[in-house]
């Protein structure tokens, strides 16, 4: 499995997913941390979109068609880093205060690692 921290990194890597499919795969019970797992059906691995000090969820559970992207801006009032994790045509909207990355890989090594940070 891979991670992917740089916002045109983890952009690009999402473009390679369009068409496909996306739904909410785990989250900490107090939603702090939430994953999305995304996977096409001609791509060999799967990417979660992986969520920290999540604020807001808008949209849908699970969706086809994805064309998902993330956007960091700052606060204007506080100067802290916001993460949005965004797919307008489903209406789906994830913002996080301590960011978003990526990880590429099987489902198998996502469960293990998702094991590991418990």
């Amino acid at each position: 499995m891979i991670t992917i921290t740089e916002l045109n990194d983890i952009n690009s890597t999402l473009r390679t997913y369009q068409g496909g499919r996306a739904k909410i795969w785990a989250f900490k019970l107090t939603l702090n941390r939430i994953f999305l797992q995304v996977n096409l059906s001609t791509q060999e691995n799967i990417v979660y979109i992986v969520a920290a000090s999540c604020e807001h969820i808008n949209g849908p559970f699970s969706w086809n068609n994805v064309d998902i992207s993330v956007i960091i801006e700052k606060d204007k009032e506080t100067s802290e880093t916001i993460s949005y994790a965004i797919d307008k045509k489903s209406g789906f909207e994830l913002i996080a205060s301590g960011g978003i990355i990526l990880a590429q890989g099987s489902e198998r090594e996502f469960v293990e690692y998702f094991e590991q940070i418990g």
